[in-house]
């Protein structure tokens, strides 16, 4: 069942840049829907929202069992009848959450490359690629993942930075006096973006040591903090929230706005990467968990896994919606809502069952 060992470090990698997408595609819009031109300042609650999580995960965590998942551990947590439930219930919601990724995915590239792109086509495309990395190794996926963690968070330092001149103070100011309660908003939906790497805690059975270090999941939150920062500020710094707010990709309009060294189109290039390196490792990665899910509860080998669950999700995802507005839609409100409900009420509340059992 085992397929190599890999370090934490390398597991908070591909956490980190599974997030990318989100925050790239979810987080300039949400800022300035909520939290107006001041909402970077939203990442400061985020960030004791983020550090305070992780410490209380780690608590619920310190005294696991080496070498059980989170799956494992969820099961454990509800017993047999309980916790196999539970874990089946998640595991549908993460199904339909990958084919809400991959139909995203696709959008975004039609919306902003492909314009006459086939969508059943790229989907189909992007579904294999992803079927086929998360039917081998998780040592070389996870591997992968940190080679383009390090790339593509130089890409986006190096965007930026080519970004900040077209940055004007007064957009990143409140309109009147600060709006706290939209600030509070903005930092739920950083959270939110972030908190994807919860659902890396799946493979803590294949790294080593075995339980959650905070040390590296507190720096993989900071990465994604920094990024949430460089990406809202240069984006609504130069828009102005009340633009952005209107906008289906704001970040991809401000990359096309760059104009130094004359060489705008290859920033469109790049800022593709990011997206599309993003998509595959999340996409990749959430497969690798349903395999790993399978096994868990047949206690053996389930390497079709993956191919069958990213053929359900091409599916689902084409027959959801054929139009832009539904995705969108379900980009900002639902998919959100569930993802907050599962990530830090039913995660948390199963391990803490399961750990008070335990003391029994």
């Amino acid at each position: 069942m085992q397929n190599g060992k890999i370090s934490f470090s390398q597991l908070m990698s591909m956490a980190f840049l599974s997030a990318l997408g989100p925050v790239i595609r979810l987080l300039p819009w949400a800022f300035a829907r909520f939290g107006g031109g001041a909402s970077f300042l939203a990442l400061l609650p985020a960030a004791g929202i983020l550090y305070t999580f992780i410490y209380g995960i780690s608590r619920l965590l310190r005294r696991g069992q080496p070498g059980v998942s989170l799956w494992g551990l969820l099961r454990a947590s509800g017993g047999p009848v309980t916790g196999t439930a539970v874990c089946l219930l998640l595991g549908l919601w993460l199904l339909a959450y990958t084919a809400f990724t991959l139909r995203s995915g696709v959008e975004r590239l039609i919306s902003c490359v492909y314009t006459e792109g086939k969508p059943w086509l790229l989907s189909t495309v992007m579904a294999a690629l992803a079927a086929a990395a998360a039917s081998g190794r998780l040592k070389s996926l996870a591997g992968a993942g940190r080679v383009l963690a390090l790339l593509l968070g130089a890409v986006m330092v190096l965007v930026c930075a080519l970004a900040l001149p077209g940055v004007r103070v007064r957009n990143l100011l409140p309109d009147a006096r600060l709006d706290w309660s939209g600030l509070l908003w903005s930092a739920l939906a950083a959270v939110n973006v972030l908190s994807v790497g919860v659902y890396f805690l799946v493979f803590l059975g294949d790294t080593e040591p075995r339980t959650l270090r905070p040390g590296p999941a507190r720096l993989a939150a900071l990465a994604g903090l920094l990024v949430c920062l460089a990406v809202t500020v240069v984006t609504v710094g130069t828009l102005s929230a009340p633009v952005t707010e209107k906008l289906q990709f704001p970040f991809f309009v401000l990359i096309r706005n760059i104009r130094e060294l004359k060489i705008a189109e290859r920033f469109e290039a790049l800022v593709i990467a990011v997206w599309v390196g993003a998509d595959f490792m999340l996409l990749a990665s959430l497969l690798f968990m349903l395999r790993r899910l399978a096994e868990t509860v047949t206690g053996r080998g389930c390497k079709p896994v993956p191919a069958l669950a990213a053929a359900a999700a091409n599916a689902a995802g084409m027959l959801v919606s054929d139009d832009a507005f539904t995705v969108h839609r379900l980009s900002k409100y639902a998919i959100p809502l569930i993802n907050i409900v599962v990530v830090f009420g039913v995660i948390p509340i199963m391990l803490r069952v399961g750990k008070k059992a335990k003391k029994r």
